[in-house]
């Protein structure tokens, strides 16, 4: 088994995943005020609500960043490991 070819395909992998992740996180950044329909506490109460549903969702993203970066990292120290002396 080629183990270089495998710790570049971790790479790549924990890469993307960790880049689904960013993505995932950066599209749920809190909202700063819904639809104005004239009742401001309705309205303060969704935001808040919709601020606490994204919150979740970037709390998840988090996770899928840290997978993905230790997933990379693990694929980094496979691919040093298999280096021979005087490679580079």
């Amino acid at each position: 088994m080629d183990f270089r070819k495998l710790s570049l395909f971790i790479i790549a992998f924990g890469a993307v995943v960790f880049a689904l992740g960013a993505i995932w996180y950066l599209t749920n950044m809190p909202a700063e005020h819904g639809v104005d329909n004239g009742n401001v506490f309705a309205n303060l109460i969704a935001v808040h609500d919709e601020n606490l549903r994204l919150s979740a969702q970037r709390s998840s993203a988090n996770w899928t960043m840290g997978f993905g970066a230790i997933a990379a990292l693990a694929g980094i120290a496979m691919r040093a490991s298999t280096q021979k002396r005087g490679d580079t």
